[in-house]
């Protein structure tokens, strides 16, 4: 792992979920890749092998459709609830592995990002403050923009919502996007397991370099460049571990 031209191995994605993937309450995610990449659905995979009752998903969905969204509200494992906090019986008496929010869009931004803003801010800090959850935020940096501005939010989840020795939050942060020029540095430098898509732009290669730990930068950015569509460069902070998973 010490040279720059080393290909990480490539581990097949049933294998890699059922073998490799192990997670911890409050460990944070990031899944960066281009558009159409398969992002939604890896994180789909790799939710359902995660969260439980016990340890509730909470998705966050900012866009007015989304075909991939729209199959987890059809499976039994997930909710469907338009504001925040979801009724009752939702939460306690069927308590889901998963809540998809999914505010209602009216397709006018005057009326529609300060809804988002509200029903999404509510349910970050609730999970924060509740801990043992997952909140999943697709397209950080729609999120983080000045028309919905929940950077701090996110920021706060990020840098104090891991589990730590005995007792913390326990509010692990999952997020996705495809511009890692445009998110905060802590979506690098904060989280446990991090997957990345092929970047072309040299800028967005330069942040993927923040990620830091122990696998080298030299390492992430030549692997990331060998990437084919929907192969995930996978990278582990403690350990550290590297595999190539596809979508």
């Amino acid at each position: 792992m010490q040279a720059t031209s080393v290909n990480a191995v490539h581990i097949p994605r049933d294998e890699f979920i059922g073998e490799r993937w192990d997670y911890s309450p409050g460990e944070h995610v990031s899944f960066i890749a281009p558009t159409q990449w398969g992002k939604t659905t890896l994180t789909k995979e790799i939710l359902d092998a995660t969260a439980s009752p016990n340890l509730q998903a909470i998705i966050l969905v900012v866009k007015p459709r989304d075909g991939v969204v729209r199959r987890w509200v059809n499976e039994d494992r997930y909710k469907l609830v338009r504001s925040w906090p979801p009724n009752v019986y939702t939460q306690k008496v069927a308590k889901p592995a998963g809540i998809v929010l999914w505010p209602k869009h009216t397709y006018d931004p005057d009326i529609d990002n300060p809804r988002i803003r509200a029903e999404f801010r509510k349910a970050i800090l609730d999970s924060y403050r509740r801990g043992n959850r997952i909140v999943f935020a697709d397209e950080i940096w729609g999120l983080v923009d000045k028309h919905i501005n929940l950077e701090q939010e996110l920021t706060m989840v990020w840098t104090r919502g891991a589990s730590s020795e005995g007792d913390t939050m326990g509010c692990g942060l999952w997020g996705a996007t495809q511009r890692p020029a445009w998110v905060p540095l802590a979506m690098y430098s904060q989280v446990e397991h991090l997957f990345l898509g092929n970047i072309p732009d040299s800028r967005d290669l330069r942040r993927v370099r923040e990620f830091g730990g122990e696998i080298p930068a030299d390492f992430i950015e030549y692997n990331v460049r060998q990437l084919k569509k929907y192969q995930f460069l996978y990278l582990r902070r403690t350990g550290p571990f590297a595999c190539i998973v596809d979508a």
